[in-house]
């Protein structure tokens, strides 16, 4: 009897402690939570027709003050063999960069692309990004992910 008493009295004790130490430590309840640095798709194309040396997506990007400098990953795939660039705009002045150094992306190859970018503050221009084609082509598939 003396066992069982000591028993229930320990074991009482302890989810007490249990208890007090998770309202101490104000513990969130245990559910999904997304992990850090979990790639957040930001667009994405499918089978659509693109003109030479003209936006591939309907709206630009940009990248959201409170996250400051980040980084995208692109993956694209053309049936047409063509250069691929970023195109950066501020303002009005757009600047284009190439991927790939230049060089034109094959037909039906997956191709990945990774590039920083960053916010501005309010007293700046905004950035915005988009992309380009160097020739009519169409776009098999595209995604833009933010990774960081």
């Amino acid at each position: 009897m003396k066992k069982d008493r000591a028993f229930w009295a320990v074991w009482t004790i302890a989810a007490f402690a249990l208890l007090a130490l998770n309202i101490t430590l104000n513990l969130p309840p245990a559910r999904a939570q997304q992990v850090p640095n979990t790639p957040v798709a930001v667009a994405k194309v499918f089978n659509t027709a693109a003109t030479a040396d003209t936006d591939i997506l309907p709206d630009d990007f940009t990248v959201p003050e409170r996250l400051g400098n980040c980084a995208f990953r692109v993956m694209i795939l053309v049936d047409t063999e063509t250069e691929f660039r970023l195109a950066i705009t501020s303002g009005e002045t757009t600047k284009p960069g190439d991927f790939n150094g230049g060089t034109a992306l094959a037909a039906g190859k997956l191709y990945t692309f990774t590039f920083s970018a960053f916010a501005v503050s309010d007293d700046e221009d905004e950035m915005t990004y988009n992309f380009q084609l160097d020739d009519n082509a169409n776009v098999d598939f595209l995604l833009v992910e933010r990774i960081k």
